[in-house]
Formats: C-alpha cells, structure tokens, sequence
C-alpha cells in the first residue's frame, strides 16, 4: 500500500539544494522561414518575450509582453522545449533563468512598438543572425533550436 506522508516528506523542499531561479517567457513567429525579433534599448536582439510576473501563468505573461512590444493581439499555438541558464554572466550575484518558449500567432502584422519597451523588429533567419548582436544565452537557444522552430517540431 502506498505511502502518502513517507513520500510527501521524503520529496519535501527542505531536504534539498535551493537553486534561485527567475522565470521567463520568448514567442516564437515564423513567416517564410524566418524568425520574428526584437531588439532591446540596449541593442540586443532577441524573440518577443520577458519576465514571468509572480503569480502570471507563463502564456498570459507571454501575450502581456506581446501587447507591451508590439501592440498587437495574438495566441499561443504551442511549447516548446524550454532553456535553463546556469549562473548568467555578469550577475552581480548567482542568477539562474528557465526561458518557457512557446509558438505564437500574431492577428495582426501592423505593430505600434512602444518605446519603453522595445526600439525595432526584423524578421531574420539563421543565415542573418550571425550579423546581430545578441546576448550570449539568446544565441545560444537560437542557434540550438532554430530547425525545430522552423520545423514546428
């Protein structure tokens, strides 16, 4: 007979290593092969996304940060498989992040950017993303998952 309270407390957070980790959210839009990107105040080019607000279920933040960038409505179509980084470089302290990528559709193609947010959008494959700045991580999970983007697999 099954166990609940021995397997409740042998499974209990306190019995192990705390690994702080921040939640984010990136939309993958695919139109003739290519990538939907935007690129941040700081230059950096990246998919649509952001940070996971406590308490948001990751597709509601993700269709909250494609109102914020771009102005427009869409939906989620599907996940895909999500991206960890260990120790960010540069964090002033430990900083660990779950990237949640999911396939998205856009209703309209007519974006108003808002400023505070973003400062350009391309559309770009995997021949044009060896000429843009992009964070060490970003590239990364683009250059490892680009064919089953474009795949839809």
């Amino acid at each position: 007979m099954a166990d609940l309270d021995a397997a409740l407390e042998a499974r209990h957070p306190d019995r192990f290593q705390k690994h702080s980790v921040m939640m984010a959210v990136s939309g993958v839009i695919v139109r003739d092969g290519q990538v939907l990107l935007v690129r941040d105040h700081h230059g950096f080019w990246a998919g649509v996304g952001g940070w996971i607000e406590a308490g948001e279920h990751p597709e509601q933040a993700l269709l909250r940060e494609v109102r914020e960038e771009l102005g427009v409505e869409g939906e989620v179509t599907r996940a895909f498989r999500p991206h960890l980084v260990w120790d960010v470089e540069r964090a002033s302290e430990k900083s660990n992040f779950l990237l949640l990528i999911y396939g998205l559709r856009l209703f309209s193609d007519e974006f108003t950017l808002q400023a505070k947010e973003i400062t350009d959008v391309m559309w770009a494959g995997p021949d044009e993303w060896g000429e843009l700045e992009m964070l060490p991580y970003v590239r990364e999970v683009f250059d490892d998952r680009i064919q089953e983007w474009l795949n839809g697999s």
